[in-house]
């Protein structure tokens, strides 16, 4: 009898072939594998070279005949009696070449530069080179007393399949390793429920954790969700760890860093990340040159190896200096899969949103996965192993191998929309865009930005979209004309009480939120609210904090005098603010990550749901398609879409799926569980089962800790326990002590009058704020030993909720 949990994955044939077996290539061709063996300097250097350092070679070659990239380049390389090049590069030729057409004339030129100068140039012809045959060739070049020789490989393929992995199902090294960590839970298991006397491994329940975005936030109340799930056994029985933005700045260097090996190492590195917070993010990358030196090394290296850098890196090395450190900032993926792949440790899961740059996140967006043996595109079945992502493709041929990308440039890509505000700290608000989306952070609505960029606002006037979307445009017009006049308001600003402070609450409502309250027809109304075009949602609102104006603009207001003058500035401010330099999303500072197109020229893709079987409307196709065209496609904080990453777990068919949340919101009083409904909207929109949500539950505990659901009468849909940062229990305790003190941990105190489980998680006064990139050793320990209370208070609600698991699955195996 075939396991159960290889059924569910996809391993074993089932009526679901497409998902099981890879999709079919069409895009068949002829690739000219072009290898760059080694470079022999015949010639010593002279004097004024030994003087002023070893001249510099590089190779560039070009195939005229070839389809998309016609020309490389090979890294420069110092003098030397033989260097070592080993460079390869493929040209996609035509298809015509590929099915029995001889070409009139297939020649290859090769150009060596020294410094920058060309030195000579060959033209090989290679028309009558066979298929599957390598061609080795010495190419000469002699320039006054110079003389060098190239030793290059050719060969000519046909290419029936890519380089990439085009399948809906994952990958056979995290299919083996999941085999090994649910052999591991087996035997976790019977400690952790031994009642349950489970006999096989298909009776044990997959069980992931989830992490939300969230910044320092989310990574603080994971390192006490953690320690709770260590100390109890839960870890044990986990197979999957998964998380986004804040989430990820905890999941990547824990397995960096070997953090889950034993309660020691777990405690010892959430020592370090509450060292690493007393520091704040954006001052360090601000204000340390020697960061910023250490960075242009890295970036320098990304430029060498032909790779995109933008502002992403630089936030991404930022992100990955304060947690993983210096030692290990040059981690990768790679180094950890055989960690990951031992069975010992969950398999963790980091995600990004692919987006493009002319249009909303609203309008388009696709999951991107990332394990430490792949990243996926899931909705297109392409699946590009970890070592060469960011690598160049053309028809699915990596036609040019990049370097590997280190870890932080993964952390960075899944919360790069916290960029954006450090944007905000080196120019000021400089577009509309820019000063709703700080605006609405403030306003504790990070991750709701919808950015509207050229074209984006015909996009709401659809005919098919829903009301709650033309009530947005509605009021996107009405904010567009509001931050217009506030503009002009700024200009005329002759106050100096006033000057450092902008009184937000002139500004009229803007906000709606989910009625929890409402007796009539709740279900109908949740259901209606929590559709997957509310993404962008506005929350009621009472008052709004005080706002301190960039002091750029401080500064240009208080020159600006004259009224004409005023009128003068405006105007050039305007065009500058509205130039696509500034509000495209590419911008130069922005919060786009950027890689090579793995689907240019690739015609054979199609968007697809995360359930296979869920059909595809004629719509999405048209208008969820990767681009087949651009060089390059972007990546952002998938908090602009759901700030917790559940698709990425249920397409793994987890069957208890732990949420750790800590989004924003309003106050500790108003927790509206927007991202509960985002999410179970984002599950049954792919095909994915999700619980029905009740909202009674949530209207009889809106302030609950820990909500439990499920469908008693699917035993296939997994049960969701989703945590928030709810402080309501928390607060009522009574002698909470200071949680134990390790070697490197500060001594404190707490200040007069105050109790250390007595504090704000929400709200204006709250130290916790998704602005904030600095706790003190006090802030960081509350926070951590009230998501660890929440957990291990609620520990018997998760056995129990596992137990039912194990029932349904020994019922399905007698069955």
């Amino acid at each position: 009898m075939r396991p159960l949990w290889k059924c569910q994955l996809g391993i074993v044939s089932s009526s679901r072939k497409k998902f099981d077996s890879m999709l079919p290539f069409t895009e068949e061709h002829l690739g000219l594998n072009v290898h760059i063996v080694s470079c022999r300097c015949l010639a010593g250097a002279g004097f004024w070279e030994r003087v002023m350092g070893s001249a510099e070679f590089f190779v560039q070659i070009f195939c005229q005949a070839a389809e998309g990239p016609d020309e490389f380049f090979t890294k420069s390389y110092k003098r030397s009696k033989s260097i070592a090049v080993s460079e390869r590069f493929t040209f996609v030729l035509p298809r015509s070449t590929a099915i029995g057409e001889k070409p009139k004339s297939l020649t290859i030129q090769v150009i060596l530069y020294k410094n920058k100068q060309q030195l000579g140039k060959n033209e090989i012809d290679i028309t009558d080179l066979e298929l599957r045959h390598m061609q080795k060739l010495t190419v000469d070049f002699t320039h006054s007393q110079e003389t060098v020789n190239l030793d290059i490989e050719f060969e000519k393929k046909i290419v029936s399949n890519p380089d990439f992995r085009y399948s809906l199902k994952l990958c056979d090294q995290e299919l083996d390793a999941i085999s090994r960590r649910r052999q591991r839970v087996f035997e976790s298991i019977k400690s952790f429920l031994p009642e349950m006397n489970v006999q096989s491994v298909d009776e044990v329940p997959s069980i992931a954790i989830a992490c939300s975005g969230g910044g320092y936030r989310a990574t603080t109340q994971f390192c006490g969700a953690m320690e709770a799930a260590r100390d109890s056994g839960l870890l044990d029985c986990v197979t999957h760890l998964a998380g986004l933005s804040g989430g990820s700045w905890y999941i990547v260097p824990a397995y960096a860093k070997k953090a889950f090996k034993d309660s020691d190492s777990l405690l010892d590195y959430h020592s370090e990340i509450k060292n690493a917070a007393k520091s704040s993010l954006i001052i360090n990358s601000l204000a340390d040159i020697t960061h910023y030196v250490k960075y242009r090394k890295y970036a320098r290296s990304r430029e060498v190896g032909g790779q995109r850098v933008t502002f992403a890196d630089f936030y991404g090395f930022s992100v990955g200096t304060t947690f993983l450190g210096y030692d290990v900032i040059d981690t990768k993926f790679s180094d950890i899969s055989d960690y990951a792949a031992s069975g010992e440790v969950p398999i963790p899961v980091i995600t990004s949103l692919h987006t493009k740059s002319k249009l909303s996140s609203d309008a388009f967006s696709a999951d991107l996965d990332v394990t430490p043996w792949e990243a996926s595109l899931p909705h297109y079945a392409i699946n590009v192993p970890i070592k060469k992502f960011g690598s160049e493709w053309y028809k699915g041929s990596l036609v040019r191998a990049c370097p590997e990308y280190p870890l932080h440039y993964f952390m960075g890509a899944s919360s790069i929309a916290m960029g954006i505000l450090l944007k905000y700290y080196l120019l000021g608000e400089t577009t509309e865009a820019d000063k709703n989306f700080v605006a609405e952070v403030r306003e504790h609505q990070f991750g709701r930005h919808l950015t509207r960029e050229k074209g984006s606002p015909s996009l709401l006037h659809k005919s098919k979209i829903s009301l709650r979307r033309k009530q947005f445009a509605k009021h996107a017009q009405k904010s567009h004309e509001l931050n217009e006049n506030i503009r002009e308001m700024l200009l005329r600003w002759k106050d100096q009480s006033c000057t450092n402070q902008w009184k937000m609450n002139q500004l009229p409502s803007q906000m709606r939120s989910i009625d929890l309250t409402s007796a009539a027809a709740p279900d109908a109304k949740f259901q209606k609210e929590a559709h997957v075009t509310d993404k962008i949602r506005h929350r009621s609102e009472t008052s709004r904090r005080n706002m301190e104006l960039p002091t750029n603009i401080q500064q240009n207001c208080e020159k600006a005098g004259k009224p004409e003058e005023q009128a003068r500035f405006a105007k050039v401010l305007k065009k500058i603010s509205n130039h696509p330099l500034f509000t495209d999303r590419e911008a130069v500072i922005d919060r786009t990550a950027k890689i090579f197109n793995v689907a240019k020229g690739f015609t054979d893709v199609e968007y697809h749901h995360l359930n296979p079987d869920h059909p595809v409307s004629k719509e999405e196709l048209e208008n969820q398609n990767i681009s087949t065209t651009d060089d390059a496609i972007t990546f952002v904080d998938p908090a602009v879409i759901s700030n917790v990453p559940c698709n990425a777990l249920l397409r793994r068919k987890v069957d208890v799926l732990i949420v750790c949340d800590a989004s924003e919101y309003k106050s500790d009083t108003d927790i509206d569980y927007l991202e509960l409904f985002l999410s179970e909207s984002a599950a049954r929109k792919q095909g994915l089962k999700f619980p029905k949500i009740d909202p009674q539950k949530l209207k009889d505990d809106p302030r609950g800790i820990a909500h439990v659901f499920e469908d008693p009468d699917d035993p296939e849909c997994p049960i969701v326990i989703w945590f928030t940062l709810c402080n309501k229990e928390f607060k009522a305790l009574k002698n909470v002590p200071f949680p134990p003190r390790r070697k490197m941990d500060d001594n404190y105190e707490l200040p007069p009058n105050e109790v250390f489980n007595v504090f704000p998680v929400y709200g204006p006064q709250s130290p916790y704020q998704t602005l904030n990139t600095r706790y003190t050793p006090l802030q960081f320990d509350r926070l951590r030993e009230l998501m660890k209370h929440s957990i291990s208070n609620n520990m018997e609600t998760i056995k129990r909720t596992i137990c039912t698991k194990i029932q349904q699955k020994q019922a399905n195996i007698k069955g």
